[in-house]
């Protein structure tokens, strides 16, 4: 009799302890919401199952559809873990070879290039070969046009190397795209097709896959980009032309089975799974990438420091995340859909939750008090506020040119190009060495029609780094005006 009462004591006291720490999480969560942190779900687990799922904000907001936790969102570059999967799949079934080359599986891929990269290099970013989704105005134009994938492969994907294969890294959607044109050619099958039967259906993701088309509407989320109480409708995207490395749509749960089954041996082999789940190129000390996966080390405090496997995604203004920590059998999953999400503070406040530590508040949004000032007066006096609020209230908000860049481009995305380019404006004043401020300024000046200035704000860019993306999209810039006058 008293071993019985025993169990059922140690029981009721682990149960108070995960309704405790759940509470604690959704506190966490509710705070970042409130404060324009975190619109989507979250799924956290550890080694007895799932310890919280919940999910805020809306799907829709013009049918004022809530997000659920069966809501489903993309995942953009989460789709590399899957991809990577497939192809070692397709190694143990002889069909591929890691130390193969591009050349030996798709003949009409440039020869110079394609018979000097190896399978490995483009799983680990190691090719040489240029990001296709960084080429200039890609997003604003080429991504939106519904190309076949042998026009992306040819004109997009087949460039001069940046650097000699296996010599550095460098992380690229390209080296996806041409690995999801490989598996379909050697399985003779549709990549989606791929993914279902040896990844979707033994884990029993019934609610994942590469169709952007999903129905029934109401579990499908939309893509926001949020300014305080105003949601703007992401942009046009052909998902397909992201096909391998940022395509795939899921939701939490799924994600979770997804974890899950890659402790069971069941999709690989166990010698296969080991190396799929293992860095291949070191970075820096604490970062290194696999097959489809980042491994990295956060130090909580000098005598905690975290091993995860994880990996970000961003397609528009989706967010998703995964954070596993294998040693601990814990699972962190962020899905979001409004692209202010913090997801490394978010993972660091739950590890330090599960630690029995507390969470840390977040800092307000700048952007959301800054708009609301501009709603009510003039973009004059928010630039003053900001000036007056680093003076003398410098821990309140994050001041950093990122803040003042994430209020311009969302000016940018409403119209509000005078403003937009007030603000950054004064981000280069904060930070002369900014260089992206000053090529989203001279978007600013060119949307709104004042081309001379745009022409300056371009050439500074180009001044500052000429090697950078927005010194690269900045030379375009300036060339495409030239030509046009």
């Amino acid at each position: 009799m008293f071993k019985r009462d025993l169990f059922f004591l140690f029981l009721f006291f682990v149960q108070t302890s995960s309704a405790q720490l759940s509470h604690r999480f959704d506190s966490l969560f509710q705070s970042f919401h409130k404060k324009g942190l975190f619109d989507g779900t979250v799924l956290i687990a550890d080694s007895a199952g799932i310890v919280f799922h919940k999910s805020f904000g809306t799907a829709n907001h013009d049918f004022g559809i809530p997000n659920e936790n069966t809501t489903i969102y993309r995942l953009g570059s989460l789709e590399k873990q899957f991809t990577a999967m497939l192809t070692l799949q397709m190694v143990e079934k002889g069909k591929l070879s890691l130390s193969g080359k591009i050349s030996d599986y798709l003949p009409q891929y440039r020869k110079e290039t394609g018979s000097k990269v190896t399978i490995k290099h483009l799983l680990t970013h190691t090719s040489g070969i240029p990001n296709y989704t960084a080429l200039p105005n890609v997003w604003n134009d080429s991504l939106q046009l519904h190309y076949s994938p042998e026009y992306i492969l040819q004109n997009f994907c087949s460039r001069d190397f940046e650097f000699s294969p296996g010599t550095k890294y460098k992380y690229i959607n390209t080296g996806y795209f041409i690995l999801a044109q490989i598996l379909e050619k050697v399985s003779n099958k549709p990549l989606a097709v791929l993914l279902k039967e040896n990844i979707l259906l033994p884990a029993g993701m019934n609610h994942t896959g590469l169709n952007d088309s999903i129905w029934p509407l109401r579990n499908k989320a939309l893509g926001y980009y949020r300014l305080s109480d105003t949601y703007i409708n992401e942009p046009y995207l052909y998902v397909p032309n992201t096909l391998g490395a940022a395509s795939i749509y899921s939701t939490a749960y799924d994600l979770y089975l997804w974890d899950r089954i890659l402790y069971a041996n069941t999709l690989l082999s166990p010698e296969s799974t080991r190396s799929y789940s293992s860095p291949h190129y070191t970075i820096s000390p604490d970062y290194a990438y696999g097959f489809g996966w980042e491994f990295a080390r956060t130090a909580l405090s000098p005598a905690d420091t975290i091993e995860t496997m994880e990996h970000s995604g961003a397609s528009r203004a989706f967010r998703a995340n995964i954070f596993r920590i294998p040693s601990e059998k814990k699972c962190i999953i962020l899905l979001s859909n409004s692209a202010n999400q913090s997801a490394y503070e978010l993972f660091e406040n739950i590890m330090k939750l599960f630690r029995g530590g507390n969470w840390k508040e977040p800092q307000k949004l700048l952007a959301d008090t800054l708009y609301s000032i501009m709603q009510r007066t003039s973009v004059e006096d928010a630039i003053q506020a900001y000036k007056d609020l680093k003076r003398t209230e410098p821990a309140m908000f994050d001041f950093s040119s990122y803040s003042l860049e994430l209020l311009g481009e969302r000016l940018l995305l409403i119209k509000n190009y005078e403003s937009a380019a007030a603000i950054f404006q004064l981000a280069v004043e904060m930070d002369p060495d900014y260089t992206y401020g000053y090529y989203f300024m001279g978007r600013a000046f060119e949307k709104g029609g004042k081309i001379q200035e745009a022409l300056r704000a371009y050439q500074a860019a180009v001044r500052k780094d000429k090697d950078s993306r927005p010194g690269i999209d900045a030379a375009f810039q300036i060339k495409y005006l030239q030509l046009s006058d």
